[in-house]
């Protein structure tokens, strides 16, 4: 999602995702910010994008957009659209399996509740 399109020709994108920490088990919320590279400056604060890696544009900035998935103000075209992007990248980050045994066993707690 670009959290910032201030820059010209240049956005800050923020990617966010789940990781497992090795020791406490405990799922956290990891968030990294790339600055990319807007050449006809398209994107907008808020807008759901697609980044790929591209060459140096500067001494911090490594990325182009390659799209826009979704404008900010079209909050019910985004949603269905965000929670499949956010499906697709918890199951390429394994933490769905982390997370699988967890939900069993709040579903087992909740049949074993209702047959009471």
């Amino acid at each position: 999602m670009v959290v910032s399109a201030k820059q010209a020709k240049t956005v800050i994108v923020e990617v966010g995702r789940l990781r497992q920490h090795p020791l406490y088990k405990k799922v956290i919320r990891i968030r990294k910010r790339f600055a990319a590279h807007d050449e006809i400056g398209e994107a907008k604060a808020g807008d759901l994008v697609r980044i790929q890696e591209s060459r140096p544009y500067s001494a911090t900035k490594r990325w182009k957009i390659a799209e826009v998935l979704s404008r900010a103000g079209e909050a019910g075209a985004a949603a269905p659209r965000a929670a499949e992007i956010e499906k697709m990248l918890e199951e390429a980050e394994g933490v769905t399996e982390i997370l699988a045994p967890e939900r069993e066993e709040k579903e087992e707690r909740a049949e074993a509740e209702e047959g009471q």
